[in-house]
């Protein structure tokens, strides 16, 4: 059975390009991020997504790469 997914959206800036889409399944909706450089991705259940906007910037500075 194919899962069933949103529209994929791409941001893409001169640091970085990913791909973000919800993804459905019988667990319910989950947050895709799919990195395109290194084709690694990520999947967030809205749990998950709600704590990120808890996090100030400085908490997410520390997994930059500059």
């Amino acid at each position: 059975m194919k899962k069933q997914t949103s529209e994929k959206l791409t941001l893409q800036n001169e640091f970085a390009t990913v791909q973000v889409y919800v993804e459905y399944s019988a667990n319910g909706p989950r947050l895709c991020i799919a990195d395109a450089i290194r084709e690694s991705v990520v999947y967030l259940d809205p749990l998950q997504v709600e704590c990120l906007t808890r996090m100030d910037v400085s908490d997410l500075e520390k997994y930059l790469p500059y």
